[in-house]
């Protein structure tokens, strides 16, 4: 099943780098307060940090939403990934309360957190996103953290610039670049006289893009483990990098070429990105679930797709 979540994010990225080359963005005046660019750069930040946010609390919920119990008993999960979508849920529901009255839908949203819960008692069971980033207006490094430990991933943000960095993104110190990204959305959205670069706007890319990739790759890895029953509360199984494998669809002399991680030579070869595409698809899954990874000339034109949980 190909994910929403990561189609959705691609998308606005792309319409976010795209927005921040408009010469439009550039200023005017030497005057802040008469200077429109500044406006636009400002909003454009905060734009692009939410399209981060949304993906990050999107693909977590896609996920969890496909663990149903069929293998696994809910007493038998991780502890972790209990507590989540239990205890978690129900602390959160007060803070969720007021959104879902503003939309008018608290009544059954309600009732879908009961029945969430209640399924838990046997199988199938439906688990309850509500915990997962669900006390916070805007997500923090932290709670990335939390989430994939929920999954069995220990100190995810380690594992993230890991996997980043054997894309061939950013991968030194992605919690630093997400906190910092943070910090200028929250002076964009509540500081009159802020200004945001137009400079700043091109280096929330790459590292919004390293960040989902390697956040996504771990936790659709531990999904299908948790799926297919592998991860339970006995044996304790963990995700880490090393189990995360690629494999990279790059542009060739004329066409595209096909290569493993491990090794540089050409595996597959193709005129047509989308013939090679579909065929690399098919050997990343065969090879253990390896997450595709189609890097164009420019880098802000990567895309990926997990194999393990689509």
């Amino acid at each position: 099943m190909a994910s929403k979540a990561r189609a959705e994010f691609i998308s606005r990225l792309a319409a976010y780098y795209a927005a921040a080359n408009l010469g439009a963005l550039a200023s005017i005046s030497p005057n802040p307060l008469k200077d429109p660019g500044r406006l636009l750069r400002n909003g454009l930040m905060i734009v692009g940090f939410a399209a981060l946010e949304d993906f990050l609390r999107s693909r977590a919920a896609e996920l969890l939403s496909r663990i149903r119990g069929r293998t696994t008993r809910f007493e038998d999960l991780p502890v972790s990934l209990q507590e989540v979508t239990t205890e978690a849920a129900i602390r959160a529901a007060p803070f969720a309360l007021v959104g879902w009255r503003r939309a008018g839908t608290s009544l059954v949203s309600i009732q879908e957190l009961g029945r969430a819960l209640a399924s838990t008692v046997g199988q199938p069971y439906r688990l309850a996103g509500l915990g997962l980033y669900g006390q916070r207006s805007n997500v923090g490094d932290e709670d990335v953290a939390a989430v994939l430990k929920a999954f069995g991933v220990v100190d995810g943000w380690t594992k993230i610039n890991a996997i980043a960095r054997r894309a061939g993104l950013p991968g030194l110190a992605l919690k630093e670049d997400f906190k910092s990204i943070h910090l200028r959305r929250n002076a964009a959205a509540h500081q009159a006289d802020a200004a945001v670069p137009q400079t700043e706007l091109f280096d929330l890319v790459l590292p919004a893009l390293a960040i989902a990739l390697a956040y996504d790759a771990l936790l659709s890895r531990a999904t299908r483990l948790l799926i297919d029953g592998t991860m339970t509360k006995t044996p304790a199984v963990t995700v880490t990098d090393a189990d995360v494998m690629l494999r990279f669809v790059d542009p060739g002399v004329t066409g595209w070429d096909e290569r493993v991680e491990s090794s540089s030579a050409v595996v597959a070869h193709h005129s047509r990105l989308a013939m090679l595409r579909r065929a690399a698809r098919q050997r990343a899954v065969a090879a253990g679930y390896e997450v595709l990874v189609v890097r164009h000339r420019s880098k802000a034109d990567l895309v990926w797709e997990t194999t393990d949980a689509g």
